[in-house]
């Protein structure tokens, strides 16, 4: 991906793209409902439907591969792999509830980052300084111990 065209870019990009693609398919259903027999509406109405999907699968392919520079790139390529996921389900499906576990982490994830964004942004806006990076930071030997029901002090095991 160009330096230029950011992570946060490329999936505003696919957002529009995802919308066009969406009108397109919905287009191709109204088509065949008012026109079955009509193949050549037919034809023209999935080749363009199919255009966009393709172009969409690309972006999102360059996204997937790009590394992060930043936490809103983060969040952007947790927004698309959340569409891809939603995209999977029929309408009306709630993906939070008919997803596997792996696949609610990436909902989950995508909650937390938009959070951390948000509380981070306002700290910002209220003067505070922001916490500076240390080493701890860089180095994920001497990160602190996860805590969870199991370990709850944080104990190395």
């Amino acid at each position: 991906m160009d330096t230029t065209d950011s992570i946060i870019a490329c999936w505003r990009k696919a957002e529009r793209l995802h919308h066009k693609m969406d009108q397109a398919y919905d287009l191709m259903a109204i088509t065949l409902r008012a026109r079955p027999a009509n193949d050549e509406a037919l034809g023209r109405a999935q080749a363009e439907a199919d255009a966009l999907g393709k172009r969409y699968e690309r972006l999102c392919e360059r996204i997937c591969r790009t590394e992060a520079a930043s936490i809103e790139d983060v969040l952007a390529k947790l927004e698309c792999a959340a569409r891809c996921i939603r995209d999977t389900l029929p309408d009306g499906k709630d993906p939070e509830q008919a997803c596997d576990i792996e696949l609610r982490f990436v909902f989950a994830v995508e909650r937390d980052v938009r959070r951390l964004i948000a509380d981070a942004r306002r700290r910002g806006k209220r003067g505070r300084p922001r916490a500076s990076s240390t080493r701890r930071d860089k180095d994920p030997s001497t990160a602190a111990p996860l805590r969870d029901a199991q370990n709850p002090a944080g104990r190395v095991t």
